[in-house]
């Protein structure tokens, strides 16, 4: 079976993948010759870091949870953790295999024209996951002018934690800043001298990290951070600042300025 080079390009939505929600990456072939050809497969070496979701299971459990009660449906978990196939596991397309037949292409290109082939995809571990780039091999099988042929494609994405994971790193950090800084100040006594003021400080502790996360998040590139916060371990060290330093550290996150007149 001969080698040769189509024209592929790979893409995810927004150009970068997050952790633990599912994303759809669409390969895009473009016929660079002057006869038509026949895409007979996709596959894809999927890295142990990637789920693939099965399409058809994915139907069928969705048809079956629509007709589920509320309740039902709240319990029943993630649609998508049921119906993803192993981690790593080796993704190959085609049309439906005959015993003793080769198989048949399900797409025809003409000459210039592009075409395309999409299927679902998760980063299941979301908490403790840095942000990255992931590069993986795939290779389509054609016909060209009667004969086959494969061309190899890699496959590029950066990948990043979910604002949820940095989001429990600050809160955890937040209690552990502000009972840091309680302990230091006042001592273990805290709890029978002024539980509702440890209580108040730890609040007002977490409630600021949720604020600095969110702003690091949305802030603009050309920015000079003070702390990068790109992980649940970025997100517990701002928080535990914030709970021990207070006030003070949290404005040089997230800058706050006097109104005139104010």
């Amino acid at each position: 079976m001969p080698t040769d080079a189509l024209k592929v390009r790979t893409t995810v939505p927004q150009g970068v993948v997050v952790a633990g929600q599912p994303f759809t990456l669409t390969t895009t072939v473009t016929n660079p010759y002057d006869q038509p050809i026949e895409i007979i497969s996709y596959g894809y070496q999927v890295p142990y870091q990637v789920q693939w979701i099965h399409e058809g299971n994915f139907n069928q459990e969705f048809a079956k949870r629509s007709i589920y009660p509320w309740f039902r449906r709240l319990l029943a978990g993630s649609i998508w953790n049921t119906t993803a196939m192993p981690p790593g596991n080796p993704f190959f397309y085609s049309n439906i295999v005959v015993p003793g037949q080769p198989l048949q292409p399900f797409q025809t290109i003409a000459p210039g024209e592009s075409n395309g082939y999409s299927f679902k995809a998760l980063m299941p571990q979301w908490l403790f996951i840095t942000g990255g780039q992931l590069s993986f091999q795939g290779v389509i099988t054609y016909r060209r002018e009667g004969s086959s042929h494969t061309s190899t494609f890699e496959i590029g994405f950066p990948f990043r934690p979910p604002l949820r994971s940095i989001s429990l790193g600050a809160l955890i950090g937040a209690f552990l800043g502000s009972a840091a800084k309680v302990l230091k100040d006042i001592g273990p006594d805290i709890l029978q001298q002024k539980p509702l003021g440890m209580l108040t400080s730890t609040l007002l502790a977490i409630i600021l990290s949720m604020i600095a996360v969110v702003y690091s998040s949305r802030r603009s590139n050309e920015s000079q951070p003070v702390l990068t916060v790109e992980d649940v371990w970025g997100g517990m060290i701002l928080g535990f600042l914030i709970g021990y330093l207070g006030n003070e550290f949290f404005q040089t996150i997230v800058p706050i300025q006097a109104t005139p007149g104010g």
